[in-house]
C-alpha cells in the first residue's frame, strides 16, 4: 500500500512539474511583450494625439481669422466649442476632439479650449490644453502661433500647469491662470 502511495505521489509531483514549468517558462517569457505592448500602444497613441491637436491647430486659426482674431474658447464647456466648429464647417471630423489615450469621446472633447486667447496675444500663449488624464505627466497644446507641443509635466492640477508657459505677459497669464483655476473645480 505504501509503495502504491508513493508511486501515486511521484506520479504526481512529476505531472505537476511538466506542467507548472513550461506554464512558468510561457509566462516569464510572454509578460514583457505585454508589457511592451502597452508601451508601443501609448506611444502610438500620443503620435495619433499629436496629429489631432496639429489638425485642431488649423481649425482654430481658421476660427480666430474668421471671428476677429478671437480663438474658440469655453472652459467649462468644452463640449460646445466642438459643436459650434462642426455646425460651422470648420470641424468635419468630429474624431479630432478626442484623445486616443483618453476615454472621452465626442461630443465632450479630450481637450479644453481658453476663451479670451487671441491672434494678437503672445505667440506661445496657449489656447488649447489637453486634458490632464488624458496622458501620464503629459499634455498636448495648442499655441496662438499655430504650433503644437506635447509637455512632460509633474503637475496634480491644472493651475500647477501655469509654469509651463513662461513666455507670455502678465496679463496673458492671469487670464490663462484665472480660466486653469476654472478646470480645477471638481
Amino acid at each position: 500500500m505504501d509503495a502504491i502511495r508513493r508511486k501515486f505521489r511521484v506520479s504526481t509531483l512529476v505531472t505537476v512539474l511538466l506542467f507548472l514549468i513550461p506554464a512558468a517558462v510561457s509566462f516569464a517569457l510572454f509578460l514583457p511583450d505585454r508589457v511592451v505592448g502597452r508601451e508601443e500602444r501609448e506611444s502610438a497613441f500620443r503620435a495619433e494625439c499629436g496629429k489631432h491637436l496639429e489638425a485642431l491647430s488649423e481649425i482654430c486659426r481658421s476660427h480666430a481669422l474668421c471671428n476677429n482674431g478671437n480663438f474658440p474658447g469655453d472652459v467649462l464647456r468644452d463640449k460646445g466649442v466642438p459643436e459650434r466648429l462642426f455646425e460651422l464647417g470648420l470641424l468635419r471630423d468630429t474624431s479630432l476632439t478626442s484623445c486616443p489615450s483618453a476615454r472621452i469621446r465626442y461630443p465632450r472633447s479630450a481637450f479644453c479650449f481658453i476663451p479670451g486667447v487671441r491672434l494678437d496675444m503672445s505667440p506661445k500663449m496657449p489656447c488649447v490644453i489637453e486634458k490632464i488624464t488624458n496622458h501620464d505627466r503629459l499634455i498636448g497644446v495648442i499655441y496662438v502661433d499655430g504650433t503644437t507641443a506635447q509637455l512632460r509635466h509633474d503637475c496634480q492640477n491644472y493651475s500647477d500647469l501655469i509654469r509651463l508657459f513662461p513666455h507670455i505677459t502678465p496679463e496673458e497669464k492671469a487670464l490663462l491662470k484665472t480660466h486653469l483655476k476654472r478646470l480645477d473645480i471638481p
